[in-house]
């Protein structure tokens, strides 16, 4: 009886574990079991390593408001920039100052970059009144299983997948924004 027990729990863990990640499967790009979006790119017109730093460099003064605080290494050499920043989106009500962080991997070449956005990392405090709010952040993709994994009513779970999948959507639409509004900065000349 015993067995049996342990055998459904870990049976119910994996299916859950499996089942979110075949969520992210179909809306995220996927690298290693984690989201990651990384593309290389050749602009329409040549454009040296140098132009495509000083392009990228124009995108990241005009999209992040602290520049300084979120380039994490700039080297214009070696035509790398590094940025740790986050997206202000929550999932739900009752949390508060939730952040997506991500890094966004430059590598600028002669003709052509390549970009990565990945080690996304869900930060948020939990207002559950009235026990006292609750810092909690992890990676994305373990967070995302944890949400899916809670042993929940059939009602509860299909309206919680449909908030996560809206939630998803909204990521991915603010992630692909982004990309189109460097590639279209990195495409001047």
């Amino acid at each position: 009886m015993k067995k049996r027990l342990i055998f459904s729990i870990a049976l119910s863990l994996i299916i859950s574990s499996l089942a979110s990640q075949y969520i992210l499967k179909d809306y995220f790009p996927m690298k290693n079991g984690k989201v990651n979006y990384n593309e290389i790119i050749y602009p329409d017109t040549f454009l040296t390593a140098v132009q495509l730093y000083e392009n990228a460099k124009k995108w990241i003064d005009d999209v992040y408001i602290d520049p300084k605080t979120c380039v994490q290494i700039d080297k214009p050499d070696s035509g790398l920039i590094m940025i740790k920043s986050y997206y202000v989106i929550s999932h739900v009500r009752n949390l508060s100052n939730a952040k997506l962080w991500y890094h966004l991997k430059l590598e600028l070449h002669e003709g052509y970059y390549r970009y990565a956005l990945y080690n996304l990392y869900y930060q948020y405090y939990a207002n559950m009144a009235p026990l006292p709010s609750k810092s909690s952040s992890m990676p994305f993709e373990k967070w995302c299983e944890y949400v899916l994994s809670q042993n929940i009513s059939k009602n509860k779970r299909a309206k919680r997948e449909a908030t996560m999948i809206n939630f998803y959507e909204r990521i991915d639409f603010r992630v692909k924004e982004d990309i189109a509004s460097l590639k279209e900065e990195m495409n001047t000349m």
